[in-house]
């Protein structure tokens, strides 16, 4: 009787010493899964012949702790950008990011872009 008291008792403050560390446990073991959100493009042109496009938006991470690589392309005609940028991101943590690209020229046509995000490494 004495033995099982014991037990019960150790179970009882592991398991609250778990649920207590949930999230830190979590944000340990689950990897990172970020996700992109609300993406817009933009054109800039601060001066005459200074002329950029912008693509922003938000990473949002769905796991753990981790780094995250946002890759943007920017497509105008036949040409294709590509630009990375790391963002270290908490579990459940929100970012907003912006990668430029000076290489658009302004007469050179109708540009497009695209983003993924995807964990280091991977």
């Amino acid at each position: 009787m004495k033995n099982s008291t014991i037990i019960l008792i150790v179970i009882a403050l592991a398991a609250g010493l778990v649920y207590m560390n949930s999230q830190a446990i979590f944000s340990k073991i689950v990897p990172v899964k970020p996700e992109v959100k609300n993406v817009e493009l933009s054109d800039k042109s601060s001066k005459l012949f200074d002329y950029s496009v912008s693509v922003s938006g938000w990473i949002v991470n769905r796991g753990g702790d981790g780094i995250v690589v946002v890759e943007a392309d920017c497509f105008q005609d036949d040409n294709r950008y590509t630009k990375t940028k790391r963002v270290s991101l908490l579990a459940q943590e929100s970012q907003p990011f912006e990668i430029i690209f000076d290489e658009v020229t302004l007469l050179g046509g109708e540009y497009r872009a695209s983003v993924k995000a995807y964990p280091l490494g991977k």
